[in-house]
């Protein structure tokens, strides 16, 4: 998917959640939430800040059967990139369950795997 994709339907999830988690809150949390109360708890999918790119936080396993794979643009098996501020992926994610930590909660979004296709070194500090 592209950013832009990604970000479309991140907002829509973003957007369904509350309704969702207030409708459903006295089974998902044990007690009735107002809509209200459903958005103040919620941690949205995708980060927006003014003068940045949208930041989709999402999970990478580092080790085990789960581990997430990585893949070069030859779609050779590779290491995860050094520069990961810079590095550009296409990522195969899934979205497998809500979280609930401390009165929040948010979706848990695994990435698969990713494709580094722009792995740009880091600038040299001098």
């Amino acid at each position: 998917m592209r950013l832009q994709s990604v970000a479309r339907t991140s907002k829509a999830i973003d957007e369904w959640a509350p309704g969702y988690i207030a409708e459903n809150s006295e089974r998902i949390l044990g007690k009735r939430l107002t809509l209200q109360q459903a958005k103040l708890c919620y941690r949205p999918c995708l980060r927006v800040k003014e003068g940045y790119e949208p930041l989709l936080h999402c999970k990478l396993t580092t080790s085990g059967p789960q581990a997430t794979a990585f893949w070069d643009s030859f779609k050779k098996q590779c290491d995860p990139p050094d520069n990961w501020r810079d590095a550009r992926m296409l990522l195969k994610l899934c979205v497998p369950h809500l979280r609930l930590s401390g009165g929040l909660c948010g979706f848990v979004i695994n990435a698969l795997d990713c494709q580094v296709v722009d792995n740009v070194p880091p600038p040299c500090p001098f």
